[in-house]
């Protein structure tokens, strides 16, 4: 197996170089900056890579996020970064292409339940640029007859993480900050542990069998925010200080229509607790 990795050195990139280093798979990457790995062949850019080199799998974790951009420049970055992806695809030898997506496509999301098949509500340039994007790649990929998964991301634990609303909780629990949720009922399974998105890529690689799949990614069990909130605590040992608010954004569930089966992940409390053990 033959790997090539997009935006390399960002936070799913760096996991991804890990997990494939540790499973003994070839893989390249392209980043400005090296590999963490010593050795690892490293292109400064797409057009650097020859198109005549075969690559099982293509992993675009490339984009222009609100945590690493200007704000107001990230649709336009974006559709630099994802037309020369399609420019690369349409020439290369690739066999499956897996585009890292967001939650951010579905935009403002006023229902209690979500999956792939909901349709986007005025998302903000963020999501905009990455739904255009899937759109982009999805029928370069098509037309090319390559095979390829589409994953949206929630919220992913991981040290060096964005503000997702984990990171601030941690942060408001450790500081003895007061914590406002929408409603003690609220349910969760926002958050990934970032490891789990390589091992997905990798599940789906041996399992998929449509050419076309879009997934939502969440983890394993949904928990009250409450919960989620006591598993933090535990970690920390300082008891959360929690009220409600109706001026919170209404909670909602992330689930999958089909081939919500071929996601590898874990439970909210796993997830915690492999973030906590990610320091020692």
């Amino acid at each position: 197996m033959k790997i090539l990795i997009t935006g390399a050195n960002g936070l799913v990139g760096r996991s991804t170089q890990k997990i494939l280093y540790e499973k003994n798979i070839d893989f390249s990457i392209v980043s400005r900056s090296e590999s963490l790995i010593p050795g690892i062949k490293r292109y400064k850019s797409l057009s650097d890579v020859d198109v005549k080199e075969s690559f099982d799998i293509l992993i675009h974790a490339s984009a222009a996020t609100p945590s690493n951009a200007n704000f107001e420049n990230i649709y336009y970055l974006n559709k630099k970064i994802d037309n020369k992806l399609k420019e690369f695809i349409e020439n290369s030898r690739t066999k499956h292409v897996f585009y890292i997506s967001t939650m951010a496509i579905y935009g403002e999301i006023k229902i209690p339940e979500i999956s792939e098949y909901t349709k986007s509500n005025d998302p903000n340039k963020y999501g905009l640029s990455k739904l255009e994007g899937e759109e982009t790649i999805s029928k370069i990929c098509k037309s090319k007859g390559i095979k390829l998964s589409i994953l949206r991301l929630p919220g992913v634990i991981s040290q060096g993480m964005p503000p997702v609303f984990f990171k601030r909780a941690v942060q408001n629990i450790a500081c003895g900050d007061l914590i406002t949720i929408r409603s003690f009922d609220s349910k969760f399974n926002n958050c990934i542990f970032v490891d789990d998105i390589a091992l997905t890529i990798l599940n789906l690689f041996n399992t998929q069998i449509l050419d076309h799949l879009i997934l939502n990614l969440h983890s394993k069990d949904v928990v009250s925010i409450v919960e989620m909130l006591s598993f933090i605590s535990e970690n920390l040992r300082i008891k959360p200080l929690i009220t409600e608010s109706l001026k919170c954004n209404p909670s909602f569930v992330i689930t999958n229509k089909e081939n919500g089966n071929l996601l590898v992940t874990r439970t909210v409390k796993e997830c915690i607790s492999s973030f906590f053990k990610s320091f020692t």
